[in-house]
């Protein structure tokens, strides 16, 4: 990697925000503004999203998921044999259920490497450069999962359907959704899923090592993810692009079981139970950036995060935060 900032929290205070190095090879240097692909850490935002709703009553986590995506209605499910290598196609068994939707068990692939015939078919034909929700859907509605529904644990395009389901119980579009009901309400001003001209030079690159001459070279998105073109779905799995900035304060407010700065809950309900810790003041600002009062609806907390893609790192030990881009 070219640069690397990371900031300390310690009670609800910034203790350390540490910049070093460029964006980019031979690129200006990061700065508190520098935008990164936070890759999967979009997970836990989407989490937020899905439990916001279910705080609603909008869904149970034994519904099935049909319930919410006919288009799984008819699923199939590859068996391959490792020793004839061999496949067929079967039923599944019956539908997943949210919950397999929310533990990476409800059977789908993903693609991120070409160890199962599932996952060539993602690679093949990628659901996640669909132009919008139900394409995605469609598509992962014709490829076969990994195995039968609560099974097996297989990290998967999962939190992509959680996106659509949120778009579909809410009536808005996914990232409009995370705008009014999580970006806003926590001040986090540069998370978004798309970005303008006019953020190109805040914008990281990523670097990879080239194998045949060993050198580090630009990594750049695919064409149909390409942060800068509104052309395909909005990927609650690994498609946000945000600041440290941000997501300290993402994180703090999910410690702080849905507050931040001591503001009182707004939610309707607990979806889990008051076996927490009362809520610590949110972290106070760095430099010209303050992590003002802000608060969002949402019961939960945190142990311990880290993301694909060496992008963002997520540590909380006790009392201490530590996260880094």
């Amino acid at each position: 990697m070219t640069g690397v900032e990371y900031v300390l929290i310690k009670d609800g205070k910034v203790d350390a925000f540490k910049i070093h190095g460029a964006q980019a090879m031979g690129g200006p240097p990061m700065t508190e503004n520098t935008l990164f692909r936070v890759r999967s850490m979009s997970k836990p935002i989407t989490g937020v999203a899905m439990m916001k709703l279910y705080e609603e009553g909008k869904w149970k986590l034994d519904d099935p998921v049909t319930k919410y995506v006919p288009e799984f209605a008819n699923l199939k499910v590859l068996i391959e044999d490792p020793v004839t290598k061999t496949s067929k196609v079967v039923n599944v068994d019956r539908p997943p259920t949210m919950q397999e939707v929310f533990t990476h068990t409800a059977g789908f692939g993903y693609g991120l490497s070409a160890a199962t015939e599932v996952d060539r078919m993602f690679i093949a034909d990628n659901p996640m450069g669909k132009k919008d929700m139900k394409a995605m859907i469609d598509r992962v509605a014709a490829i076969p999962l990994l195995a039968q529904p609560g099974s097996k644990w297989s990290y998967s395009i999962a939190i992509d359907v959680q996106g659509a389901i949120v778009e579909r119980l809410s009536g808005m579009k996914f990232g409009d959704y995370l705008k009014k009901t999580i970006f806003t309400p926590l001040d986090m001003k540069d998370s978004g899923f798309w970005l303008q001209e006019k953020d190109r030079p805040h914008f990281a690159e990523v670097i990879t090592r080239n194998n045949d001459s060993g050198k580090m070279i630009d990594y750049p998105d695919a064409p149909d993810r390409d942060f800068f073109k509104p052309d395909h779905e909005e990927s609650g799995g690994g498609g946000l692009v945000s600041t440290t900035h941000d997501y300290a304060r993402f994180v703090e407010m999910l410690i702080n079981r849905g507050e931040l700065d001591g503001h009182p809950r707004a939610q309707a309900r607990d979806s889990r139970p008051d076996v927490h810790q009362p809520p610590r003041p949110g972290p106070q600002g760095h430099g010209r950036r303050r992590l003002g009062p802000r608060r969002l609806a949402f019961g939960s907390d945190l142990g311990s995060l880290a993301a694909a893609g060496g992008h963002v790192l997520v540590v909380r030990h006790r009392r201490h935060l530590v996260l880094g881009g």
